[in-house]
């Protein structure tokens, strides 16, 4: 089992709130559940207990549903003695009656089942019913199960509902949802048993973050004789092969209880509604509609901290730019505002911290010149080594894609100047090494490359892509 720990993009510019309303719906609905179908099941069992005792001792008897399939069926473990069987009466009256009593049984039994809220507000396929097929994300079969698709939904949720909008995100979900039900039904899913589960709305989330954030790398986790084994991929690499999984397993096993249908049909409407607003120019509509949202620019809050520190009193200011921070963490003026109360109050760790927060946000909202400003800022401080090393790596990244290589060599070099003590630091030196190759300083990369391989944190995949770029520096002399 390979399982999502989390990924790099897991921060958002306001409260995920109608992901965090699902999640918090599907605990209370589940918790409820839970305890009902407990009195429910042990109703069912004296039911069906009954009903096999008198068939045993009555087995000339007619089944019909339900009891057809419960009949005969020696696992159950619900009679504790079997009856002594009787012969079939001749009175075709008294034969009559048992029939109508052993059906009557079964018609409680029935009533009994119809009565569990899995399948009353499950999406049964043979009923077609429309409410069922809104309400059964919200239902699960056990804790495990809510848990683990309510993870998932936490990974991808919050930075899907971040992109588009709570209003655009909310009425999406609900749409995968009763897509994937009707996927599962037209691919031919049990038409008596129930669909629940919330797994074919959150693969719907699922294919629409794999357009959204294809190159999003994402932490995994999985166990090899019981022993951890982390590594990182990127969406575009993971969540098609997730895909593709729930097809083969379509393909070999369509009713081993799972519904894959339903997954692979709500992952084809996320990728195609994703696809259509990306495409469209609807998507960055949309983004931009949160981003103005989130805006502060006019909040006088954040122009009476500003007065506050220009008059010397950046320490009442810092109260109230932390009261702001709480409310909008993503908001850009409110860091600055930070930085300046912090520079102005000599609060080096703070000061640093605001650095990094504004540097990330620049990078975020596609500002590459902010974020170099303040990254040359703390440079020309000779400060880079009081970053954080994974600012520094993502602002590595950031720099040289945007054009600015020997900056960014910089920040890989704040990584792993203490010869590479860390994983993240084998990365940056890798990173490094690249640059350098492309900018001629060839032994200087094969010195960085050399130093990635030798270090004890690296991993045999970074060794692997550190010995085929020393070759390919070989073959360049």
């Amino acid at each position: 089992m390979i399982l999502p720990i989390t990924h790099e993009n897991m921060e958002a510019r306001r409260w995920p709130v109608v992901t965090l309303v699902i999640i918090a719906i599907c605990f209370v609905i589940h918790s409820v559940v839970a305890a009902t179908e407990r009195s429910q099941t042990r109703d069912l069992n004296a039911l069906v207990s009954q009903a096999l005792a008198y068939h045993a001792a009555h087995p000339y008897l007619k089944t019909r549903p339900p009891l057809d399939e419960i009949v005969g069926y020696r696992q159950l473990p619900l009679l504790a003695e079997k009856p002594r069987p009787e012969k079939a009466p001749d009175d075709e009256e008294a034969l009559a009656r048992q029939q109508q009593h052993f059906d009557e049984l079964g018609l409680s039994v029935q009533k009994t089942i119809d009565a569990f809220p899995t399948r009353r507000f499950g999406y049964v396929p043979a009923r077609g019913d429309v409410l069922g097929l809104v309400t059964h994300p919200f239902l699960h079969g056990g804790w495990l199960h809510l848990l683990f698709n309510l993870w998932f939904l936490w990974l991808c949720g919050c930075n899907m509902e971040d992109r588009w909008g709570r209003a655009v995100y909310g009425p999406f979900y609900v749409a995968a949802g009763v897509v994937a039900a009707l996927v599962h039904k037209l691919l031919g899913g049990s038409p008596n048993v129930p669909l629940i589960g919330a797994s074919g709305a959150i693969a719907g989330a699922l294919g629409a973050f794999l357009v959204a954030f294809a190159t999003t790398r994402i932490r995994f986790v999985t166990f090899l004789r019981l022993r951890p084994i982390f590594f990182t991929a990127p969406a575009y690499v993971m969540l098609p092969l997730w895909l593709a999984l729930q097809i083969t397993y379509l393909m070999l096993a369509p009713r081993n209880g799972v519904a894959y249908a339903a997954h692979v049909g709500g992952f084809v409407f996320g990728v195609v509604v994703a696809g259509v607003l990306r495409f469209s120019g609807v998507e960055k509509k949309l983004d931009d509609a949160v981003e103005q949202s989130v805006t502060t620019m006019q909040d006088p809050r954040i122009v009476e901290a500003s007065d506050l520190i220009t008059q010397g009193r950046a320490a009442e200011a810092l109260v109230l730019l932390d009261e702001l921070h709480a409310e909008m963490p993503s908001s850009i003026d409110v860091q600055l505002e930070i930085l300046r109360a912090t520079k102005m109050l000599g609060q080096r760790a703070r000061e640093m911290a605001a650095y990094a927060r504004l540097m990330q946000l620049y990078v975020r909202a596609g500002e590459a010149d902010g974020a170099l400003a303040l990254f040359r800022e703390v440079r020309a401080e000779k400060r880079l080594l009081e970053l954080p090393a994974a600012t520094l790596m993502q602002m590595g990244q950031a720099l040289d894609g945007a054009g600015f290589p020997r900056d960014a060599t910089d920040a890989y070099e704040a990584v792993h100047r203490n010869n590479a003590e860390t994983l993240l630091a084998v990365k940056a030196l890798i990173a490094h090494a690249k640059i350098a190759a492309r900018l001629g300083a060839i032994e200087e990369a094969r010195a960085l490359f050399t130093a990635a391989r030798e270090s004890p944190f690296s991993t045999k995949e970074l060794d692997d892509a550190a010995l085929v770029e020393l070759e390919a520096l070989d073959n360049r002399i």
